[in-house]
């Protein structure tokens, strides 16, 4: 563990909340991106605002957190003025930088290397971008950087478990699968409990407002949907297109409109962006997109809840069309156990293979690849080679030095489990560049820390 060096912390702190600031008010103001899932934080914000929780079925396709998050500079300040909400989104994008070098400070065997740590996420510029965009990345990444240090903390020093707590329950409401790493991370501390001076108590007061958060979520979800064991529909629906390979998917109200062999505007339409630059893009690679049903367009009937059940798959394979609700958990079932039965279990395999490259390859960083992110498109790229070519390979390996050095340094292996975890998740839904980003801080660290590893094998020391 190293002392913070304070001059460094305050520059780190003030230039961070500048640069953040500066970003949403004067070049990217986030209001100024009010589409797709933008929008949809934005609208289920006011509608919170509007109606509270009234039962509305479209409040429960996302996890809650973000939108009632949103909901607050709504509230205070109206939902016609965003400026507010803008700032609250640099405050707490610019919260995260300070956060990691204290973490690095925590786990780090170098100041040096702590400072580099701190460096990085102020220039990081994925970060900086989605502070300019109302969607979960921000908040999230926040608030699990924070999460994850106090971790440490927890197990380091065995205090701060109450503030641990809510930060993790503040994870799980933004994004409820976080709750992977959270497992992860107590079997972590169970296998190094005697090592670590949190005990029971400590995992008790930590897991109990998560517990809280995990069962308010499960009566929204009910509240919003009349069903029980859900958390957000989008996770059955997104699982549609993770698991089959097409990257929309269209639904309609009457089969009429299906018939009409639709457009891909034509009715609701949701999907994964980087599937389709993968298939626009026809990648030969071995690890390119292969839609379940092909690309030739085609009405096929399959095994559906109430009897056969038609779904056509329209020209090139982008999407899979059916009649019924967006969401419905039934109609997605089906669609999925068709496209196992289509591909066979070593085809879902390389699937999941796919999904985990998306990650760090195969697709550009979402929106900026879209409308009105043309002028920062340049700088998306840049940072994705970046990635991939400095920060990707050695923060695997700091993964795995963190990892087999487990039981003897815990607070580095959490920051290698939160990206474990991140894995897990991206193989069995998808990978994708924006989804990595709020982990981008610990991969910085993990990174940096197997570069000292490998100068030190060298010979090479450092401050």
């Amino acid at each position: 563990m190293i002392a913070p060096n304070r001059r460094l912390l305050l520059a780190l702190a003030v230039l961070a909340v500048v640069s953040r600031v500066a970003w949403v008010v004067w070049v990217h103001p986030p209001q100024d991106f009010d589409f797709k899932d933008m929008h949809a934080y934005l609208e289920h914000a006011r509608r919170l605002v509007e109606h509270g929780l009234a039962p509305d079925r479209s409040m429960a396709f996302q996890a809650w957190g973000t939108h009632a998050l949103l909901a607050v500079p709504i509230a205070l300040f109206g939902g016609a003025n965003l400026l507010p909400a803008a700032l609250l989104w640099a405050a707490m994008g610019a919260a995260a930088v300070p956060i990691t070098y204290l973490l690095a400070c925590r786990v780090c065997a170098r100041p040096g290397v702590a400072a580099a740590v701190g460096v990085a996420a102020l220039l990081w510029y994925p970060n900086l971008a989605n502070t300019g965009l109302f969607l979960s990345e921000t908040p999230f990444m926040c608030a699990l950087v924070a999460t994850v240090w106090r971790l440490v903390v927890l197990l380091q020093d065995g205090r701060g478990a109450p503030g641990c707590g809510a930060l993790a329950a503040c994870c799980v409401a933004l994004r409820p699968e976080v709750a992977l790493f959270f497992a992860l991370a107590a079997g972590l501390w169970w296998w190094s409990r005697g090592r670590s001076p949190a005990g029971w108590r400590h995992v008790a007061i930590v897991a109990a407002p998560v517990v809280l958060v995990l069962l308010f979520s499960l009566w929204h979800f009910h509240r919003h949907t009349g069903r029980w064991g859900g958390i957000a529909e989008s996770a059955r629906a997104n699982l549609t297109p993770a698991r089959c390979h097409h990257p929309w998917v269209q639904t309609f109200d009457k089969a009429e409109q299906l018939d009409r062999g639709p457009g891909l505007k034509a009715g609701s339409v949701y999907g994964v962006v980087s599937y389709y630059e993968m298939l626009q893009r026809g990648d030969a690679a071995p690890f390119a997109l292969r839609p379940a049903f092909g690309t030739t367009a085609r009405a096929l009937e399959i095994a559906g809840p109430d009897g056969p059940m038609k779904v056509r798959v329209s020209p090139g394979g982008v999407s899979l069309q059916y009649v019924g609700h967006r969401a419905d958990p039934r109609i997605h079932a089906a669609i999925q156990r068709a496209c196992v039965a289509q591909t066979g279990w070593a085809g879902q395999l390389r699937v999941s293979a796919v999904n985990l490259g998306g990650l760090w390859f195969w697709n550009s960083h979402w929106p900026d690849n879209t409308r009105g992110g043309e002028p920062f498109r340049p700088w998306s790229d840049f940072f994705i080679k970046v990635f991939q070519w400095g920060v990707l390979a050695p923060s695997l390996l700091g993964v795995g030095l963190a990892l087999r050095r487990a039981r003897a340094d815990p607070g580095l292996a959490v920051c290698a489990l939160a990206i474990v975890a991140m894995m897990i998740v991206a193989a069995v839904w998808f990978g994708a560049i924006r989804l990595r980003t709020p982990y981008d801080p610990l991969a910085l660290l993990l990174a940096a820390e197997a570069y000292a590893w490998l100068a030190a094998r060298r010979g090479v020391t450092g401050p």
